[in-house]
C-alpha cells in the first residue's frame, strides 16, 4: 500500500511526540525533514532519529508537495467523444518526461472540429487522494476535474509536449513536462513519410 508523504509526516510526528520531542519544537515542523532536525536538536539522543533519517531516503517527496500521476488506466472502450480510447492509442506506458506506445491514426474525432484527422493521445491525470481542493492544468488551462482525462492532438511529432502542474490545498506547485517523441505514430493510410 502507498502512503503519501502527508500521512508519513503525520505518522512521524505522532512518533517524536511519543518520544518526548517538545511541542514547541514540533510547532515549528512543516515536513519529515523538519521533524529530523527536531530529533538532532533535541536533547535526548535515545531518540529514533535513524528512523526519521530512513523515512526521508525512502520519501522523495516534500509532504508539501503532491505527488502528480499520469497514467493511461482508461480501458481501450471508454467513450471519448465518438472514439474510443482503443481507436486512439495502444500500449501506452508513461515514464518520467516521455510517453510510449502506438499513437493511431484517427479519422473523423468530432472533439477536434477542424482537425477531425490526426494522432491523438489520451491520459489520465491525477493527483495523489490526500490533496485537498486539487487543482490541475496542462499547458495553462484546467483540467477538467470531473474525470481528470485529457485527449491531445500530436500536431508535431518531435516537438509537441505537455506541461502539467497541479497543486492544492496547503501544496506547493509540482510540474511535469511530457515528451511525446518516444511515441510509434501510425500515418495516414494514404501518406508516403
Amino acid at each position: 500500500m502507498h502512503r503519501s508523504p502527508k500521512t508519513i509526516y503525520q505518522e512521524l510526528r505522532k512518533q517524536a511526540e511519543h518520544d518526548g520531542i517538545t511541542q514547541e519544537a514540533l510547532s515549528k515542523t512543516h515536513n519529515i525533514k523538519d521533524i529530523y532536525r527536531a530529533y538532532n536538536a533535541s536533547e535526548d539522543k535515545n531518540t529514533n532519529a535513524g528512523t526519521i533519517q530512513d523515512a526521508i531516503k525512502k520519501s522523495s517527496e516534500d509532504p508539501y508537495v503532491p505527488g502528480l500521476t499520469i497514467d493511461v488506466d482508461i480501458a481501450a472502450d471508454y467513450p471519448l467523444f465518438d472514439k474510443y480510447v482503443g481507436d486512439l492509442q495502444e500500449d501506452i506506458t508513461i515514464g518520467d518526461s516521455f510517453v510510449k506506445g502506438t499513437s493511431k491514426w484517427v479519422t473523423g474525432y468530432e472533439a477536434f472540429p477542424g482537425e477531425e484527422d490526426g494522432n491523438f493521445i489520451a491520459l489520465h491525470i491525477t493527483v495523489d487522494n490526500s490533496v485537498e481542493n486539487p487543482y490541475i492544468t496542462v499547458n495553462g488551462k484546467e483540467l477538467d476535474p470531473s474525470d481528470n482525462i485529457l485527449v491531445k492532438k500530436i500536431r508535431d511529432r518531435q516537438k509537441d509536449t505537455l506541461t502539467i502542474v497541479a497543486t492544492g490545498k496547503d501544496y506547493q506547485p509540482v510540474t511535469k513536462v511530457i515528451r511525446f517523441n518516444t511515441l510509434t505514430f501510425e500515418d495516414a493510410p494514404d501518406s508516403n513519410s
